[in-house]
């Protein structure tokens, strides 16, 4: 359902002039389609901004389908890249922000806790080739106690700092 704008036309004559005004009632709501000078949303809308579930693709081929508040990327989605790169999860004011998946165009694959955009907080990423280091992220590296597994088997438990192993924990 859509609520149109409505237009008038007010002509008030008084004796030497004319006041001549035109109003503008109401704003968008419902479902529109809107070109912004970076793309175009189409979907639910709330005083004339993003507001519900919609999808807005961007001039250079990106595309977010999933949730709105005011006019910013909150709540579940999907956002795409030309390149193949999707990201799968929660948005917050318009970033990642909370549990999700980030499929990279190499084959990893990252799934877990991000904060403002980047991994943080629990998750594993894994290679195509079999490697996975589950544990603790900071700003997209690991940070903190994790586990490490290679293809062969072997595997790696102790302390990373700012994504560089630093110590075992077994000792």
């Amino acid at each position: 359902m859509m609520n149109r704008r409505k237009f008038g036309l007010l002509v008030f004559y008084a004796s030497a002039f004319i006041l001549i005004a035109l109003f503008i009632t109401g704003c968008a709501n419902g479902k529109e389609t809107i070109q912004y000078e970076g793309g175009i949303y189409y979907g639910e809308v709330k005083d004339n901004s993003p507001h519900g579930q919609g999808t807005y693709t961007f001039n250079d081929g990106r595309e977010y389908e999933g949730t709105w508040k005011e006019g910013k990327m909150h709540g579940h989605g999907t956002y795409t890249w030309p390149d193949g790169a999707k990201y799968v999860g929660d948005h917050k004011d318009g970033t990642s922000h909370g549990e999700g998946t980030f499929y990279y165009t190499d084959g990893k694959e990252y799934e877990g806790e991000w904060v403002g955009g980047k991994p943080h907080g629990q998750g594993t990423m894994t290679t195509p080739d079999g490697e996975k280091h589950q544990g603790e992220w900071k700003e997209g590296k690991p940070h903190g106690e994790g586990k490490r597994t290679y293809p062969d088997g072997n595997v790696e438990t102790g302390l990373w700092l700012e994504g560089e192993y630093i110590d075992d924990l077994k000792k």
